[in-house]
């Protein structure tokens, strides 16, 4: 029987997959977790860019008619299907790189691009910093299904290899697997992929190389290893059809030798019952019945003495319960470790917690100062502080969506510096002519800042290259001209925004351990609180 390869991603890709698969040997199934949608999208100048990043098939497939004004600029493209698709959207020139994003973003930088635009979805994969102006447009968006297609869990349960070609379709597919997921087998074209996809599987490939050829070669590897050896049978018989397994039957399979289990003990408990209220030996035997008491007869002569010994043996009947002091004092030195070690687990517990948290919050901080998308940490970040900061994550998250980044704000405002410190757009001759009349003679204090707007926007200049766009917003916003520093601002109060959530995560990682699941807080305390942005902690 020929091995079959699930192929989860959207077309066209999908079909391209299926040819590679087929020359491999192998029986492509075509199920697609994602449903690829263009965007509505406002193209830039393109006299602002030296080339263009392609990091997926579909965003010249996606992009429209739009796309037309940068074909005159070099396309550099991830992978042959990348490269294939520019030069249908109309690119000349075209150049691939060896592998992956970050291999084309060094080729850009070995041929001298300085500024290019990048189309792809709204949460591009990450790329590594570079000094090249990197502008992402998202022109196309990757809409995930909500439950597998029957077709897919059909061919898992055949045995079919799954091919993941992300690591956003390796967690999807992980989370609507469920409980086949010890059947399934899965080639996953990266290592990230593969650890988005979770632990459990039948068996795990990686690529060599983050390509589709390379996957479909894993893929193959796995198929071959894992094909059943044909069993000789005899001339006259065939073998039965196999059907596809329901998609409850890993469920049901121990439900029949349960039940037989239950029904024997059940019938050895009531035979035991009914032998021991029949057969009083063995009832006394295993102590169930007391023993006759032997009672000698009353001697008539002596009626008065054999009452007295039977007094007297009274109380010998009772027995005393004396505890050694040595026992109860190890005891209760084992009851004070037992207390030391639960207090030591609980607080490992919490150090742990606390690690975790501050992971994530360090993570998410340079994914933004890098100015690429969240990913998989966005998860992450809900699971983690969703229920004790959610307007701090819905923050950091919306900004991920539209990054800031601070060498962005340094350079635009580089170039609205001359209007900053310039008049506003509404201001007439006769208020300009009278500021700078003001102008020409200020008393001021020696130990206060220039009002002079030219030193403003040096200190805030100084300000953003220390890190500090609070500072360079407020000098910012006392400029004359700055009304032209609206959309300036907007971006400064939301790179602001984003790091003071931030700031609020890392701390509530410090201060807020999660318990264990069902556990409650201590009587008598109450869970401590995340202090506000700015806040001083003490140390």
């Amino acid at each position: 029987m020929t091995p079959a390869a699930l192929i989860l991603r959207p077309q066209p890709g999908a079909n391209e997959t299926a040819d590679r698969a087929r020359a491999r040997g192998l029986e492509p199934v075509i199920a697609p977790l994602f449903t690829v949608r263009p965007l509505d999208w406002d193209p830039p100048s393109p006299e602002d860019f030296d080339a263009v990043l392609v990091t997926s098939a579909n965003a010249p497939r996606q992009a429209g008619e739009a796309l037309a004004a940068f074909t005159h600029l070099p396309a550099y493209a991830v992978g042959d299907a990348s490269a294939a698709a520019a030069r249908e959207a109309g690119f000349g020139t075209v150049r691939i790189g060896p592998s992956d994003g970050a291999a084309a973003v060094r080729l850009m930088e070995a041929d001298g691009i300085r500024r290019a635009v990048h189309f792809t979805a709204p949460e591009p994969a990450e790329l590594p910093r570079s000094e090249i102006a990197l502008t992402q447009v998202p022109v196309y968006i990757t809409l995930p299904g909500d439950r597998l297609p029957d077709e897919a869990i059909a061919a898992v349960n055949a045995g079919a290899v799954v091919l993941l070609h992300s690591p956003r379709a390796a967690e999807l597919f992980g989370d609507l697997i469920d409980e086949r997921r010890s059947i399934a087998r899965i080639a996953a074209i990266s290592d990230a992929a593969a650890a988005a996809a979770g632990t459990g599987w039948a068996d795990v490939v990686v690529a060599s190389e983050p390509r589709d050829d390379a996957l479909v070669d894993a893929a193959a590897s796995v198929a071959i290893k894992q094909r059943p050896t044909p069993r000789p049978t005899a001339p006259a018989l065939e073998a039965p059809a196999v059907a596809p397994l329901p998609r409850t039957q890993p469920r049901r399979s121990w439900t029949g030798p349960l039940a037989l289990a239950l029904v024997a003990f059940l019938l050895g408990l009531g035979a035991m019952t009914w032998l021991l209220t029949r057969w009083e030996p063995a009832a006394r035997y295993l102590g169930i019945v007391a023993e006759p008491q032997q009672v000698a007869a009353p001697q008539p002569q002596t009626p008065v003495q054999q009452a007295q010994p039977q007094a007297q043996q009274r109380p010998n009947r009772r027995d005393t319960i004396v505890i050694d002091p040595a026992v109860a004092r190890r005891v209760a030195e084992l009851e004070q470790r037992i207390a030391e070690i639960d207090t030591s687990a609980r607080s490992a517990v919490g150090n742990a917690d606390r690690t975790e948290g501050l992971l994530i919050a360090i993570a998410a901080r340079r994914a933004l100062d890098r100015g690429v998308g969240l990913g998989y940490l966005e998860g992450l970040l809900r699971q983690r502080f969703g229920a004790s900061q959610p307007q701090a994550v819905n923050t950091i998250i919306a900004a991920s969506r539209q990054p800031v980044t601070l060498q962005q704000l340094q350079a635009e405002l580089a170039e609205i510096g001359p209007l900053l410190t310039g008049a506003g757009p509404n201001r007439g001759l006769w208020t300009a002519l009278k500021q700078e009349l003001a102008n020409l003679i200020i008393i001021r204090r020696a130990d206060t800042p220039s009002t002079d707007p030219r030193e403003r926007l040096r200190r805030a200049t100084d300000r953003l290259e220390a890190g500090q766009a609070d500072v360079a917003l407020a000098e910012v916003m006392r400029m004359p001209g700055v009304e032209h520093g609206r959309e300036w601002i907007a971006l400064a109060q939301r790179y602001i925004a984003a790091r003071k959530a931030l700031d609020t995560i890392e701390v509530a990682s410090l201060l807020e351990p999660r318990l264990p699941a069902g556990e409650a807080p201590a009587a008598g305390t109450s869970p401590p609180t995340t202090p506000a942005p700015g806040a001083t902690t003490p140390r």
